[in-house]
């Protein structure tokens, strides 16, 4: 027999055969498998307590809450005399 023919019947009866074998059944899950759709939740996770100011966060917040103020500050007196009425342009690219 060619080694061409050989393969091909070896090929065909794999096949054949896979074709035949019952199909693939996993284990059971267990009752406390995490995949198991019937397994318990568990208990909700503790969050550990919130670490405490430190002095940069301390400044941090204090430029933050600075930053606000001038910010309410400026929306309170609006458009003045010397604002720009057109966005700047950059000096390369002149109109």
């Amino acid at each position: 027999m060619s080694p061409k023919i050989l393969f091909h019947a070896l090929l065909v009866s794999l096949l054949l055969g896979g074709c035949a074998a019952p199909p693939f059944q996993p284990a059971p899950l267990g009752a406390l498998h995490p995949a198991n759709p019937r397994a318990r939740e568990s208990a909700p996770a503790t969050r550990p307590a919130p670490l405490a100011d430190d002095e940069l966060t301390a400044r941090s917040r204090q430029q933050l809450a600075a930053a606000g103020r001038e910010q309410q500050e400026w929306e309170k007196s609006g458009p003045t005399g010397n604002a720009p009425t057109e966005a700047p342009t950059h000096p390369n690219h002149a109109p």
